[in-house]
């Protein structure tokens, strides 16, 4: 088949267009390429997600060998050196009948849904819970108006000029299991992770443009102006744009803030030390010494596209995400010193089905118990 043609069949797969007799048509392809029978339909939402997890998981497999101990999600899936030409279209499904998710009667647990878009913004004293508030106005401080949008998201706008401007300040909290947008009124716009806060001016006056992420994770896309730079201030790092879109990972239980440069060049600075870094470059803050290594940005800021990207991660830091999006407690039985997982999985999954994920690997068991995930060997 022509990589054109096939490019198109996948396309139309992925958007849900095509028709019976196209998913045929690809999936007799693939047939070809590995002489095994392909199941293309899912049964349910979850199910579809773990298709797509499955195949994008297969190419990160056979696109580069990794080094130390790595368990592969889905490691069983048949070879096909032509299935590299996916990669360049980012799609992934194909699930295999001899190991396709059974959901059976007597496995049947109380489930934990993915986090959704929610906020609480504190403004001049005031609390609005954003996930209940309607879409529209739902701020007017004069000088400043605040809307929200439909699909979780606010944006500030400055509606009028005035002299001897006194700065507000907001706050906006994400929760464990939450995301939520801002665009500031610069035009700045800014993706929050779960259990994040970030205080920043409704509206920018002076030399400068200054947030500051408290917490969490924080992925921006700044609006560049040299004569008034936007900075961020997260512990005791500052980072100055030049034109940039870049990621912030700094939460409060972790050691160390990496700051994730996806375009543009960002100056970090913490301690009186200064570097400048280049898209594809990430700075690592601990002890308030910076160093600075090259990054999968994908990888880095997959949780903003709505997945969970793992490349070598520990079990420990994989179950840090799943905590902060599932709001659940983990408790661990056993060493896990040498456990790694590499793979993507979408966020909008239950935890069960990424539970069974990644007990595919078959060196670690989860048991969900309420709200705790226990991690077994």
């Amino acid at each position: 088949m022509q990589v054109e043609k096939l490019q198109d069949l996948v396309k139309k797969y992925l958007n849900n267009t095509a028709s019976i007799k196209e998913r045929k048509l690809l999936s007799d392809w693939y047939n070809n390429q590995n002489n095994e029978n392909t199941e293309w339909i899912a049964e349910t939402d979850d199910e579809e997600d773990l298709l797509k997890a499955e195949m994008l998981n297969y190419i990160q497999q056979h696109t580069g060998s990794k080094t130390g101990k790595v368990h592969r999600l889905w490691p069983r899936v048949a070879a096909a050196a032509s299935i590299i030409l996916f990669i360049s279209l980012g799609a992934y499904f194909v699930v295999h009948k001899n190991h396709s998710i059974q959901s059976t009667s007597e496995n049947k647990i109380v489930d934990v849904g993915p986090g959704s878009n929610k906020a609480t913004l504190k403004t001049q004293g005031k609390e609005i819970i954003l996930d209940n508030a309607k879409n529209g106005t739902i701020i007017n401080h004069g000088n400043v108006s605040v809307n929200k949008k439909s699909g979780g998201e606010i944006s500030y706008a400055a509606i009028a000029e005035a002299e001897n401007y006194k700065v507000v300040y907001d706050t906006i909290t994400v929760p464990r299991g939450g995301t939520f947008n801002v665009t500031l009124s610069d035009g700045t716009k800014m993706w929050l992770n779960a259990a994040t806060t970030v205080r920043y001016p409704e509206k920018f006056s002076g030399t400068e443009r200054k947030v500051e992420l408290l917490t969490g994770e924080a992925y921006f896309e700044v609006i560049h102006n040299a004569k008034m730079p936007f900075r961020v201030l997260c512990n005791d790092q500052l980072v100055e744009d030049i034109g940039t879109h870049f990621n912030i990972k700094a939460y409060k239980d972790e050691l160390v803030v990496k700051t994730t440069l996806v375009e543009g060049r960002i100056k970090v600075s913490a301690d009186g030390i200064n570097k400048v870094i280049n898209p594809g470059q990430q700075t690592i803050l601990t002890n308030n010494q910076i160093n600075i290594v090259p990054v999968d940005v994908e990888e880095e800021t997959a949780w903003k596209n709505g997945d969970f990207q793992f490349d070598n991660e520990d079990v420990r830091s994989v179950m840090k995400e799943l905590a902060r999006w599932y709001v659940v407690d983990i408790k661990y039985e056993g060493n896990f010193h040498n456990v790694h997982y590499s793979g993507l999985i979408p966020r909008s999954s239950n935890i069960s089905a990424v539970l069974r994920m990644l007990k595919e690997t078959g060196n670690t068991n989860f048991k969900l118990d309420g709200k705790t995930v226990i991690v077994t060997k």
